[in-house]
């Protein structure tokens, strides 16, 4: 199976400063074995994202105003039963985000590059890229925009890397109006060469915007980064036949004490002895 993108659910809007939680629906067709990951954009100064219980951190900082997170869970039999999933800042900001459903995805290792502005109108912005493990890889990419003045809200749009730069795919571009703005796209890309620099182009920037972006890149499971599980004993039947040594144990005969009668010959001197009647 190829790695993709079997859904995606998102906030659907920025949660805003009342509280420091962000409730996002479950994926569609959700199944155990699915791979997840969470993307997620603050605006904050200071409030991180906190790594939710039983799920692993891929990346989280802050930068500016500006705070990322990206958390990874391979799904179970509880999430399948849930209805969402609950992410948490360390304090109560404006945050919104998102959760990637993954399909064909290898062991959980990955690639991953960051990069930021501050106080900054540079379109497109860019940073520096990878270089994947895998052809056939997923990358996902996840930029957050804040700023401190009013205006025009902000938009990302061309996605892109410097080398076979695939298709991207917008999964959500959310904002609440001028201040916060959070986007995410992804991509399976033939290549396993370096992307080189990975460039976005952001719309309606002030002077006192501050950008940060991220990239993951996911391996596939059609590569031999799927190490089989070491066999560590095995029963074998059919096949060739190997020789096999038995070992029995032959009890040791033991007497009763009585010696056994000794045969004595009847005299049959030809003289004298007679043959019975056999008749």
């Amino acid at each position: 199976m190829a790695i993709a993108v079997a859904s995606f659910s998102s906030a659907g809007s920025v949660d805003g400063s009342s509280d420091n939680a962000i409730t996002i629906t479950k994926p569609t067709g959700l199944a155990v074995g699915d791979l997840m990951v969470a993307v997620l954009g603050a605006f904050s100064a200071s409030a991180e994202w906190t790594t939710p219980s039983n799920w692993d951190v891929i990346y989280d900082t802050v930068a500016g105003t500006s705070a990322i997170g990206i958390y990874y869970k391979v799904a179970d039999s509880a999430d399948v039963a849930a209805s969402n999933f609950t992410f948490n800042t360390s304090g109560n900001v404006e945050k919104t985000g998102g959760i990637y459903r993954i399909t064909g995805h290898g062991p959980a290792t990955y690639v991953t590059a960051t990069g930021n502005q501050t106080n900054s109108t540079t379109s497109p912005f860019t940073f520096s890229g990878i270089t994947p493990s895998y052809a056939d890889s997923l990358f996902i990419l996840l930029y957050c925009h804040t700023r401190d003045s009013a205006g025009a809200a902000a938009a990302f749009s061309s996605y892109a890397f410097a080398t076979d730069d695939p298709t991207w795919g917008e999964q959500f571009d959310i904002n609440n109006g001028s201040l916060f703005t959070v986007a995410s796209a992804s991509a399976v890309r033939s290549a396993a060469t370096a992307t080189g620099n990975i460039s976005v182009t952001i719309s309606n920037l002030s002077a006192t915007s501050d950008v940060m972006g991220a990239v993951v890149c996911i391996s596939p499971a059609t590569n031999d980064s799927d190490t089989p599980t070491a066999i560590t004993n095995y029963a074998y039947v059919g096949g060739v036949h190997q020789p096999i040594s038995v070992s029995a144990n032959v009890p040791t005969p033991t007497s009763d004490g009585e010696a056994s009668p000794k045969w004595s010959n009847t005299n049959k001197s030809t003289t004298t002895w007679t043959n019975p009647d056999k008749s």
